[in-house]
């Protein structure tokens, strides 16, 4: 059986039947061109559930790990496929998955960067500075995406109708896999949002929160426009993104004492192990506060005069 035809049949399942995103749609539809585009290299031109078996899809994998792909996005694109030999799998296509004895690159596990205190203070002091006549638009924005760790998609798609200040909470309409939450909002956020709004009036509640001079709702890439001059213009830490600030909002938090189930719901993270990447930040904080210990204290005075001495 041809491939494509059953593709489409496949995403017309995701879109139907598992209510997956618009974005996951097209991030797959890729996925499975760029796999096509390989077979097409390699001599198949029309591949079938017959003519694509486990050796091939280990070539693809093989030359996409050639091609110098981070793990995250090889994985990603691993995982596309799998989801696809799945559904087929699951319908009775093919009798077998050629996907089973496939296992995805283990992921090297890294500490995420985050700003600390100090950088937020310059991040946000940049745009009081340099915000000019926008200052109110970009503070809000990114004060938002600071204080409930929103991802950029999320802060970009949200409504009016989503804030409610009465009750101090932003509703994320279906974020990441098509879930919903509810954010709690803090004092100094609430008071800045309620200013911005009153600074939009008249607004709709379908209106976007943060908009363009044309009334259309940011894009992600403007988001992150916006995000680099302030960065270039506060010289914080040129690696310092701005999905950084999702994770300062989750290793703040863990710093201070509030619990990791916590920060994975606040998150909306699907799995409590996404959120286990936070505890290395913790280790680190609790390492620089363990090395305050007296002994610890004069043992490196004892270095330093050992090294003056030798000079």
């Amino acid at each position: 059986m041809k491939l494509v035809p059953l593709y489409e049949e496949f995403l017309r399942y995701m879109l139907t039947e598992k209510n997956c995103s618009k974005a996951t749609e097209d991030t797959y539809r890729r996925d499975f061109n760029r796999f096509c585009e390989f077979l097409k290299n390699i001599g198949i031109d029309e591949p079938t559930t017959e003519n694509v078996k486990t050796p091939t899809i280990r070539q693809y994998i093989f030359f996409m790990g050639e091609s110098g792909l981070k793990v995250t996005t090889l994985n990603k694109r691993i995982n596309s496929l799998r989801s696809f030999y799945h559904f087929l799998f699951s319908q009775e296509y093919i009798e077998k998955n050629p996907m089973s004895p496939i296992t995805a690159p283990k992921k090297p596990k890294t500490i995420p960067k985050y700003f600390t205190e100090k950088d937020l203070d310059s991040f946000f002091n940049a745009i009081k500075k340099y915000g000019k006549e926008n200052y109110l638009r970009d503070y809000t924005t990114f004060l938002t995406y600071a204080l409930t760790g929103l991802r950029k998609m999320e802060l970009a798609h949200l409504k009016v109708k989503d804030i409610n200040l009465g009750n101090n909470t932003i509703t994320v309409e279906k974020g990441k896999g098509n879930k919903s939450r509810i954010v709690p909002i803090n004092p100094p956020l609430t008071e800045i949002l309620f200013d911005f709004l009153m600074s939009r009036m008249p607004v709709k509640a379908d209106d976007p929160v943060f908009a363009v001079s044309t009334g259309k709702a940011y894009s992600p890439s403007k988001i992150q426009e916006l995000f680099s001059k302030y960065r270039r213009l506060s010289h914080i830490n040129p690696q310092l993104t701005v999905h950084s600030l999702r994770h300062s909002y989750a290793s703040l938090l863990l710093q201070n004492g509030v619990g990791l189930a916590h920060i994975s719901t606040l998150l909306g993270h699907s799995s409590f192990d996404s959120t286990k990447i936070y505890l290395h930040t913790t280790v680190e904080h609790m390492r620089e506060d363990a090395n305050q210990h007296p002994l610890c204290k004069k043992w490196q005075q004892e270095q330093t005069e050992k090294t003056a001495c030798k000079s």
